[in-house]
């Protein structure tokens, strides 16, 4: 009982406005300062693993790839023309995982760290 009694006093009032003072404006306005904000904005490619053998030949290859293969997949005519769409694709398909494999075999002979020191 004497504890609810001491917390009306005036003391009581003095110490919660300076505790409320302490939390709501200069703990927290440290926090915005010094606590870095984290906002996802639906764009997570900084978060995709990096390769350091991609390059523009690379994705140029995987565009042209992709056309190939979404062009034999969506073509319903003549057998005749769906075989040749497929025999381009897997043309373009075999072209690029040639220039796929020469970075990425020449990265696995290397050693981890100059791997890491790439990135």
């Amino acid at each position: 009982m004497s504890i609810e009694n001491s917390r009306n006093t005036q003391e009581s009032i003095i110490i919660d406005g300076i505790y409320d003072n302490l939390i709501c404006e200069i703990i927290l306005n440290e926090m915005e300062i010094k606590v870095p904000k984290f906002t996802n904005k639906g764009n997570n490619k900084r978060f995709k693993n990096r390769k350091p053998y991609w390059n523009d030949k690379l994705k140029e290859l995987w565009n042209i790839m992709r056309g190939g293969e979404n062009n034999f997949i969506s073509y319903k005519g003549k057998k005749p023309v769906r075989s040749a769409l497929r025999w381009e694709y897997t043309q373009e398909r075999e072209s690029f995982d040639k220039a796929l494999n020469v970075p990425n075999g020449h990265l696995k002979n290397q050693s981890p760290t100059t791997c890491i020191s790439r990135i």
